[in-house]
């Protein structure tokens, strides 16, 4: 519908992707963990193959034309597979973490600011409207793939500035009640069951931790399950009807 930029999400994996028919402007790799091992494999190494799959050669007037990929912070076994592939179909890598570095200043219930290194630019005190540690993370890899197209679409920094502040991401960390407080979320792996158990525990403060759990029978619901008992005073088990 005549839109100006389009961000299409792989609806699993990458590599067989419904998403490959349109070629990139740009590609972002989020945190790679172990998920639909049934489909996509049982090791991290087979999984990022598949995610590696949305990384194309490009050509442009003939001549080849770099593209840029954009990655969180990966475990070895995975940017390994990532790094490969760019090398493979001459693509530029960037790597939070090495290429894009940010560093927290303050981190509540309200939201974060942080401070933001690019190859492009430094960025001071932004503002981002989610909480969680692993936000500021898909934020600046969010804000690597804006620089990679910014110079064609003209964005400017009070945009990204903007976007950061008016970000919503419903069942994330989100806050559905005060007194006592009510937090929704969908982790479904260990990885980010971890990262929300952390980010409870350094942003809210409380006395008891009750959770109520429900989980898709294809998930890894013994290492889910494993983290929310470490975590939890109580957990109230439930299930879809």
């Amino acid at each position: 519908q005549q839109v100006d930029i389009a961000v299409l999400e792989t609806g699993m994996g990458g590599r067989l992707d419904a998403t490959n028919v349109t070629p990139p402007l740009v590609c972002g790799i989020t945190n790679i963990s172990l998920e639909h091992t049934d489909k996509l494999g049982d090791t991290l190494a087979k999984i990022a193959y598949e995610k590696a799959g949305i990384i194309k050669s490009q050509k442009s007037k003939g001549k080849r034309q770099k593209l840029k990929v954009i990655s969180a912070r990966q475990e070895k076994e995975a940017l390994d597979i990532i790094r490969e592939a760019c090398k493979e179909r001459n693509a530029k890598l960037y790597e939070v973490g090495k290429d894009i570095k940010y560093s927290i200043l303050r981190s509540s219930e309200s939201g974060q600011i942080f401070d933001l290194k690019t190859p492009e630019r430094d960025y001071k005190n932004l503002e981002l409207n989610l909480i969680g540690a692993h936000q500021i993370e898909n934020a600046s890899m969010s804000i690597g793939m804006i620089e990679a197209i910014k110079k064609k679409f003209d964005i400017k920094e009070n945009s990204i500035r903007e976007g950061l502040k008016k970000a919503a991401w419903p069942g994330r960390l989100q806050i559905i009640r005060r007194n006592p407080d009510i937090i929704l979320d969908g982790a479904q792996n260990p990885a980010s069951m971890s990262a929300l158990i952390s980010s409870i525990k350094k942003i809210f403060k409380y006395k008891k931790l009750i959770c109520v759990f429900g989980i898709s029978s294809d998930k890894d619901i013994k290492g889910v399950s494993g983290i929310l008992d470490e975590a939890c005073d109580i957990i109230i088990l439930t299930e879809a009807k």
